[in-house]
């Protein structure tokens, strides 16, 4: 059997520290905390499990994203959950590479109206930088979530 993975997953592969930014309003910092991650392999390497813990108004709270990568249909495909943002749902993505990375994008309920989300995920030198986009449902979007983690071990 022929190991296919996306080309990004083994430069991701390890443990991360840095800082998590929360927007909920377009450019109204919410708050802004340190976060610790870990990123592993889930099943071979066309899958990876990011791990992740991050406080809010000084509570802790943990967050994974599984991502895959479907060589069949060339994209990537995602599921995150999240205690502080999705509480008890799990919000399924789909996406595709971009310059250094890939780009995954889901939606969730808000009342009566369905809002776009964003994760987008890029890898340069030992910084891996992962901002959430909120994407209004008449088509605004504006960044929700901002991450900036550095590597720290392999």
């Amino acid at each position: 059997m022929t190991e296919i993975s996306a080309p990004i997953f083994a430069q991701l592969i390890g443990k991360w520290e840095g800082t998590k930014k929360i927007y909920l309003k377009p450019d109204e910092l919410f708050s802004s905390n340190s976060s610790t991650a870990k990123i592993n392999y889930a099943i071979d390497n066309t899958s990876i499990l990011l791990e992740y813990d991050h406080v809010v108004e000084e509570k802790s709270y943990k967050g994974i994203l599984l991502i895959n990568y479907s060589s069949a249909k060339n994209n990537y495909q995602g599921s995150w959950l999240d205690q502080w943002h999705m509480k008890e749902e799990i919000m399924h993505l789909e996406g595709e590479s971009m310059a250094n990375g890939f780009s995954l994008e889901g939606s969730y309920a808000a009342g009566e109206d369905t809002w776009g989300w964003i994760i987008a995920c890029t890898y340069s030198e030992s910084t891996l930088q992962i901002n959430h986009f909120n994407i209004h449902p008449t088509g605004g979007k504006y960044l929700g979530v901002e991450i900036t983690y550095r590597k720290v071990m392999n």
